[in-house]
């Protein structure tokens, strides 16, 4: 992630993301949009953290997956 805040993340809040590596995605540079269900920040460390995310990209609606903030591209309004 680039130099945004984490701690403007909320529930309800509409991100944008890329999958890890470790997920194998075909086109991995594809942003993905999901709204924010759960956030899980570090105590120690304001930059690592995640959330837990429901897709609203067609076709993938409602599917939920864990999203680090080190994957967060932006942050919608």
């Amino acid at each position: 992630m680039s130099n945004m805040r984490c701690d403007t993340i909320f529930i309800g809040s509409i991100i944008q993301y890329v999958l890890r590596t470790s997920q194998q995605p075909v086109n991995p540079n594809r942003l993905w949009r999901g709204r924010v269900e759960m956030v899980i920040r570090n105590a120690y460390n304001d930059r690592q953290g995640m959330c837990y995310v429901r897709s609203i990209e067609p076709g993938y609606e409602g599917l939920g997956e864990c999203v680090f903030f080190g994957q967060i591209v932006g942050i919608e309004e």
